[in-house]
């Protein structure tokens, strides 16, 4: 979608954000109009002729802002629920819908507002916060787990993951879609500089509850971590998975750079093999040393870095935006190439 105007600070172009929403959305619906832009994040593009020093500090800020907020939020936020019948895990199976479902509603107002500061905005909520919140690598180790179970459940929880994703991001582009269309959707975007705000206020209660709060906030009292031989608290073992997210976010942009509008995005593939290559040696380790498991660095890996490496929502995105710009046959081979990889490793995960 081509810019209508570039807005030099946060409150330009906010007089007419409702006419740039509403007709943007004739060209994110016209099958003819180019590929819209993928849940990358590119630095050069951003404030051309700034210091590259000062746009990777603005980089470096606003992805351990999301990164943070996503790990205390899937963390401390979400109550764990699980299938009796099947094992199935809910709760981190509902994120991983809800988290195509957010993609949809951000992917529709990237494309929709004229302000440079929320489109950026959207891009690090895309790649970054829901590349926390979503987890491929925990779709494939829990089909292991189900694997056990009945080995046809394995892959029907696959599939049926990864199809219920799919719909939800279409759901979420068609409420935000519908919301502009009867104005339901504010005019006036607040500037930026709040959302900034809520997300460091946001860790940072978090973070004080888990150090000064009840027991069971961050984990199950049962549920002992350890340092070498010294007990983990809560608090310390929040901040841990927040490094670890952080860290499995910045590779993921390493490992995934790339521009595949119009194609298969293999920067996502890269980053989802990549994520289940390590679950897959972190539980070698555990195999051969037991007491690896109780480690909070080793269950922080597996947990936050792997999960947060891994891109879920970008996979979905993107195979569902190649469906929508009448590339129907590379996006059943993204599709395709996303779930052969998840049924290829699960005998490496069976329990």
């Amino acid at each position: 979608m081509q810019e209508r105007r570039k807005s030099s600070g946060p409150l330009d172009g906010i007089e007419q954000l409702d006419d740039d929403l509403e007709s943007s959305l004739g060209e994110i619906t016209n099958v003819g109009s180019p590929t819209p832009m993928l849940p990358m994040v590119y630095l050069s593009t951003e404030t051309k002729g700034k210091k590259f020093s000062k746009e990777m500090i603005l980089h470096i800020k606003h992805s351990v802002l999301f990164a943070c907020a996503a790990e205390c939020f899937t963390t401390c936020c979400v109550p764990h629920w699980a299938h009796t019948s099947t094992g199935i895990n809910l709760s981190a199976t509902i994120l991983n819908i809800i988290g195509p479902f957010l993609e949809g509603i951000a992917f529709t107002l990237q494309n929709s507002t004229a302000q440079e500061d929320w489109k950026r905005a959207c891009r690090y909520f895309r790649s970054v916060f829901l590349g926390v919140f979503t987890s491929y690598c925990f779709m494939v180790d829990h089909a292991g787990d189900l694997a056990g179970r009945n080995g046809f459940l394995a892959p029907l929880y696959i599939l049926s993951t990864m199809c219920y994703a799919s719909v939800a991001f279409m759901l979420g582009q068609q409420l935000l879609k519908w919301s502009i269309e009867n104005r339901r959707f504010p005019r006036h975007l607040p500037p930026v500089i709040h959302l900034w705000n809520f997300l460091l206020l946001f860790s940072g209660i978090i973070v004080l509850i888990a150090l000064v709060g009840p027991k069971g906030f961050v984990r199950d009292p049962k549920d002992a971590h350890f340092l070498g031989t010294i007990l983990v608290n809560e608090a310390l073992e929040l901040i841990v998975g927040m490094i670890m997210s952080c860290g499995g976010i910045f590779l993921s942009m390493y490992i995934g750079y790339g521009k595949y509008e119009g194609t298969v995005d293999w920067g996502a593939w890269r980053c989802n093999t990549s994520s289940v290559i390590f679950l897959v040696l972190a539980y070698a380790l555990s195999y051969f040393l037991p007491n690896a498991v109780q480690n909070v660095i080793v269950a922080k890996f597996v947990s936050s870095f792997c999960g947060s490496l891994s891109c879920f929502s970008t996979a979905i995105s993107t195979t569902m935006i190649l469906a929508q710009t009448n590339q129907k046959q590379l996006a059943l081979i993204s599709f395709g190439v996303t779930a052969t990889t998840a049924l290829i490793f699960i005998p490496y995960l069976s329990k």
